[in-house]
C-alpha cells in the first residue's frame, strides 16, 4: 500500500480475506473445510494433545485481520470518504488489541492465559494486529485523528506533550504490579507504590509540557505581532474579510472594523488583469496565484499590489479560506509608467531626429543596431546582425584605425563621452559623414563594460555648410563692392556736403581775417597792449576754424573710402558744450536760450568727435533758423538718457515745426525745408549716425516744434576700466 503497487495489494487482500471468512464462516455454520489440515497437517497430527479445530483461526484473530486488509486496500483510494472508512477500520483494531492487553498488564502482570481465554487473542495476534495498525494509520495521517498527532500546529504540538504525561499512570501500574508478581511487596504496598511512581515521573513532565507550550506561546505571540504589520489579510473562498491586520489598515486606510465583513473586491474596487472566473478557476486548480492587482483607498487614492493568494484547508468542515499576501507596488509602477513614457519620448526624439544608436557588450561580443542605422546605410531592417564587425567593416578606408585608436585612448583614460565624426559606406557606394556621441561605460572598479553610439547623418547638411561659406564669401565680396560703390555714389552729396559743411569755418575765418585788418588798419603806432590781445584772440580763433575746416574734408574724405569711422571714447557732456560753442558762440545775439540736460548715467559714448559734432551743428543751427521768425521766447532743450545700452540724444525746440508731407522725406537728399537749403545736411546726419552703429529719427515735441533724436553707443565704466 506503501509503494502504490495497487495489483499486488488487491492479490494479497483478496488472499487473506479468504482465509478470514473461510474461518468465520466454520465458526458460524459448524462447517469445516479443514483448510488448516490442508496447509499444516502434519504439525497439527503430530501434536501430543490435539484441541479440537486447532490450526483454524479464532474469530478474533480472523475480524482483525479482515478489517486491516480492508483498510490497507481503502487507504489507496483517492477518495476522502474511503480514506475516513480506512483510518476508522485501523482505530478500531487498535482499540481491540491495545486496551484489553494493557489492561491485562497493569492488573494480571502479564497474565497471557487470562487475556487469552477473556479475548480470545493470542499475544501473536495482538502484536502483529497493533503493528498493522499503526501501519494503516500512518497511510491515513492526513485524516481524523491521526491527523491531529502529526500536523505541526498549536493543537497538534500539545497532544504529543500531553501524550507521555496520559500513559506514565499506566507504565507506572504495569512496573509495580511486575515487582507485586515477584513478591517484592505486599497487594496493599501496591497502591502507594503505584501514586508514589506516578507523582514523581507526571510532575517534572507537566513543568517540561507546560514550559515547552509557555515558549512556543510566547513565540507565536510575537510572530503574530509582526505578522499584523505585513499585508496579509484572509477573506473566505466567496470574498468575505475574515481578518484584517493592521499592514492593511496602513496600507489601505480601512481599519479592521470597516473591512471585516465585506467583500475584499467591492471594499478595495479591485481592478483585476483577468476575468475574475479565470482566476478564480486557476486559484481552484493549482491551489495558488499570482498577479498585480489595482485598489483604490477610501480617498481614491491608487494602490498597485503585487498579490499572491493561497488556498489554505480547514479543519472543520467549513469550505476553504484564501490567504492574500500583498506588496505595494505603487511607486514601482509610476517609475514603470515613467520609464514606458521616457522611452517613447526617447524612440520619438530618435525616429525624429533620424538617429541611429549601436551598443556593445565587450564581455559577450554582442552589438544591437536600432533600425535607424541600418536606415542610415540604406540597408534592410534587420540585416545588421549582431556582429561588431559587420560595422567596423563599413567604415571609409582609414577611419576604422582611426576610431579603433580613439576608443582605446577614451578607455585607457576612463573618458565617458567622445564626440566625433566618421564616414561610413552607404549602400549605393557612396560615402555618409555622420556625427557621433561614443559613451563609454565603467563598473564601479573602473573596468570597461560597454559602450553606446548616438549617430545622426550630417551629410546634407556639412555640404550645405561648404556651399553656404562659398556662397558668404561672395556674397562679402559682393556688399563691400556694393559698398564701395555707394559710397562713390554718394561723392555728389559729399560735394555738396562740403560746400554745406565748410560754410560757417570758411565765413569764421573771413570774419576774422577781416577783423584783424581792421584792427590793423585804425593803429598808427604801436600796438596797445589791449590792440594786440584781440588780434591774437582773432588770429587764434582763424587757424582753429581753418583746422576744423580740413578736418571736416579729411573725415568726409574718408567716409567715403572703405575703412571705418575713428571713433574712440569721448565724453559726450564735453562734446556737446563745445558743440553748442561752435554752433552759436553768442547765444544772446541770436536770442535763443539753450536747455542742457545731461543724465548721469550717460558719461562716455563710442564716436568719432569730429563727425557727431558736426551732426549736433547741424541740428543747432537749423533749429535757430526755424526760430528766427518767432517773436514768443525761443527755447532749444538738449538733453541725454541712457536706454538699452546706447545714449539717446534729443534736441527740441519750440518752433513752427515740420509739416506731415516733408517729415516723411525728411531724410532723404535734397530735401530741405529752408528756401535756400541744399537738402543735404540731415540726409549726411544720418550717414554718420548709422557709421556709428545708431540710428536718428525726428518726431513733434510738447512745445508744438521739432525733436530730432539720435543715439550713440554707451560706454560703461566696466568696459572703461577693461573689466
Amino acid at each position: 500500500a506503501a509503494l502504490e503497487r495497487r495489483v499486488l495489494l488487491y492479490a494479497c487482500a483478496c488472499a487473506a480475506v479468504m482465509l478470514c471468512a473461510t474461518a468465520l464462516v466454520e465458526h458460524a455454520t459448524d462447517l469445516d473445510f479443514d483448510v488448516d489440515l490442508l496447509l499444516s497437517r502434519n504439525a497439527l497430527l503430530h501434536q501430543p494433545l490435539l484441541a479440537p479445530h486447532a490450526g483454524r483461526a479464532g474469530i478474533a484473530s480472523s475480524l482483525i485481520f479482515l478489517c486491516l486488509n480492508a483498510s490497507f486496500v481503502l487507504s489507496s483510494l483517492k477518495s476522502r470518504t474511503w480514506r475516513l472508512w480506512s483510518m476508522a477500520l485501523a482505530t478500531l483494531v487498535l482499540m481491540f488489541t491495545v486496551l484489553p492487553l494493557s489492561e491485562n498488564l497493569i492488573l494480571h502482570a502479564m497474565s497471557f492465559a487470562t487475556f487469552t481465554r477473556a479475548f480470545g487473542v493470542t499475544l501473536l495476534d495482538a502484536t502483529g494486529g497493533i503493528l498493522l495498525g499503526v501501519g494503516a494509520l500512518i497511510l491515513t495521517r492526513d485524516m481524523g485523528w491521526p491527523r491531529l498527532l502529526t500536523k505541526d500546529d498549536e493543537q497538534g504540538r500539545i497532544i504529543r506533550l500531553t501524550l507521555p504525561i496520559a500513559l506514565m499512570p499506566s507504565i507506572a501500574a504495569f512496573v509495580v504490579n511486575w515487582g507485586m508478581s515477584d513478591g517484592f511487596y505486599s497487594a496493599n504496598e501496591r497502591l502507594l507504590l503505584i501514586t508514589g511512581l506516578s507523582t514523581a515521573t507526571l510532575l517534572p513532565l507537566l513543568f517540561w509540557a507546560g514550559q515547552r507550550l509557555g515558549l512556543e506561546r510566547t513565540e507565536r505571540q510575537e510572530l503574530s505581532s509582526a505578522l499584523e504589520l505585513s499585508a496579509v489579510f484572509v477573506r473566505s473562498k466567496e470574498g468575505r474579510i475574515e481578518h484584517w491586520p493592521l499592514g492593511c489598515e496602513v496600507l489601505y486606510g480601512w481599519t479592521a472594523a470597516e473591512a471585516v465583513g465585506r467583500i475584499s473586491h467591492e471594499l478595495l474596487q479591485t481592478e483585476f488583469p483577468s476575468p475574475i472566473a479565470d482566476i478564480e478557476a486557476a486559484l481552484e486548480r493549482d491551489r495558488e496565484w499570482r498577479g498585480d492587482l489595482r485598489h483604490l483607498t477610501p480617498r481614491g487614492d491608487v494602490r498597485w499590489v503585487a498579490a499572491h493568494w493561497m488556498m489554505q484547508e480547514r479543519n472543520s468542515p467549513a469550505a476553504p479560506r484564501v490567504v492574500e499576501i500583498v506588496n505595494d507596488i505603487t511607486d514601482l509602477k509610476r517609475k514603470d509608467a515613467a520609464l514606458l513614457l521616457s522611452e517613447a519620448r526617447l524612440a520619438q526624439a530618435v525616429a525624429g531626429f533620424g538617429l541611429g544608436i549601436v551598443e556593445f557588450n565587450p564581455n559577450t561580443g554582442i552589438c544591437t543596431f536600432s533600425p535607424g542605422i541600418e536606415r542610415m546605410l540604406g540597408l534592410p531592417i534587420g540585416s545588421m546582425g549582431s556582429d561588431i564587425e559587420d560595422w567596423r567593416c563599413m567604415y571609409a578606408p582609414g577611419e576604422r584605425e582611426r576610431v579603433a585608436d580613439e576608443s582605446a585612448v577614451a578607455v585607457l583614460e576612463q573618458r565617458s563621452l567622445v564626440h566625433d565624426c566618421v564616414r561610413v559606406r552607404h549602400q549605393d557606394g557612396g560615402f555618409r559623414d555622420l556625427q557621433t556621441v561614443r559613451n563609454y561605460i565603467f563598473s564601479a572598479t573602473g573596468e570597461y563594460i560597454g559602450a553606446i553610439g548616438i549617430f545622426k547623418d550630417v551629410t546634407d547638411q556639412l555640404r550645405d555648410r561648404v556651399e553656404v561659406e562659398a556662397r558668404g564669401e561672395r556674397l562679402l565680396t559682393l556688399q563691400a563692392e556694393l559698398t564701395h560703390v555707394s559710397r562713390l555714389s554718394a561723392m555728389g552729396e559729399m560735394a555738396a556736403a562740403l560746400a554745406h559743411e565748410l560754410n560757417q569755418p570758411l565765413t569764421a575765418i573771413g570774419n576774422s581775417v577781416g577783423a584783424i585788418g581792421m584792427m590793423l588798419e585804425r593803429t598808427d603806432g604801436p600796438l596797445e597792449p589791449e590792440a594786440r590781445e584781440r588780434i591774437l584772440r582773432a588770429t587764434r580763433h582763424t587757424e582753429a576754424q581753418a583746422v576744423r575746416a580740413g578736418e571736416i574734408v579729411r573725415r568726409l574724405r574718408e567716409f567715403i573710402a572703405r575703412g571705418e569711422a575713428d571713433s574712440r571714447a569721448e565724453n559726450l557732456g564735453h562734446l556737446m558744450t563745445d558743440a553748442v560753442a561752435l554752433a552759436m558762440p553768442n547765444p544772446l545775439a541770436a536770442a535763443v536760450e539753450v536747455q542742457q540736460v545731461f543724465s548721469a548715467k550717460v558719461e562716455e559714448v563710442l564716436a568719432d568727435r569730429i563727425q557727431i559734432q558736426q551732426v549736433i551743428v547741424n541740428l543747432i543751427r537749423n533749429a535757430v533758423e526755424a526760430m528766427r521768425e518767432q517773436t514768443t521766447p525761443r527755447i532749444l532743450t538738449i538733453s541725454t538718457v541712457a536706454k538699452g545700452g546706447m545714449a539717446e540724444i534729443c534736441l527740441c525746440d519750440n518752433g513752427p515745426g515740420v509739416s506731415p508731407e516733408v517729415a516723411e522725406r525728411l531724410f532723404s537728399p535734397f530735401v530741405s525745408t529752408k528756401s535756400n537749403g541744399m537738402g543735404v545736411g540731415l540726409s549726411i546726419c544720418m550717414r554718420i549716425v548709422e557709421a556709428h552703429g545708431g540710428k536718428m529719427w525726428a518726431d513733434r515735441s510738447p512745445s508744438g516744434g521739432a525733436a530730432f533724436y539720435f543715439t550713440l553707443p554707451l560706454i560703461r565704466i566696466e568696459a572703461r576700466h577693461g573689466r
